[in-house]
C-alpha cells in the first residue's frame, strides 16, 4: 500500500489566524487556532511573546545546531551509475543573490561544501 504524504497546507485542520510576534519587526507572525476563545488567545500569545528568543526566524539564526536534526541525506542505489546534468545558467543578478544567500548559509554553519 502506498503511502500519501500531505503538503504542510494540507495537515492544517482548522482556521488560522496571523498574531504579531510583537518584535520589533513587523512582518513576524504567529498562526494560531482560530477556534480558541479569548481568553486562550490571549495565554497563548503572552506565552508566545514571552519566549520569542527561541524562534528562529531564518536558517542564519540556527548556528550549532546539531546536524542529525536538520540533515538531509539522499536514499540512493550505490549500483546505479551519477548521470552529470547540463549546468543551467541564472541572470548574472540572481547568481550574486544566490551566492550571498549561500555564502550567509556557509558563515552560519548550516551547510558545508561536499
Amino acid at each position: 500500500m502506498e503511502e500519501t504524504r500531505l503538503l504542510p497546507s494540507e495537515w492544517v485542520i482548522e482556521n488560522l489566524e496571523e498574531v504579531a510576534a510583537g518584535d520589533s519587526k513587523k512582518e513576524r507572525m504567529f498562526l494560531i487556532g482560530a477556534s480558541l476563545t479569548d481568553q486562550e488567545k490571549k495565554e497563548l500569545t503572552i506565552l508566545l511573546r514571552s519566549n520569542i528568543d527561541v524562534f528562529a526566524w531564518e536558517p542564519y539564526e540556527l548556528p550549532g545546531i546539531d546536524p542529525s536534526v536538520v540533515c538531509h541525506r539522499l536514499h540512493v542505489d550505490p549500483t546505479f551509475r551519477p548521470i552529470m546534468q547540463k549546468a543551467r545558467r541564472t541572470a548574472p543578478e540572481k547568481a550574486k543573490a544566490v551566492e550571498k544567500e549561500v555564502e550567509k548559509l556557509l558563515d552560519a554553519g548550516s551547510i558545508r561544501e561536499v
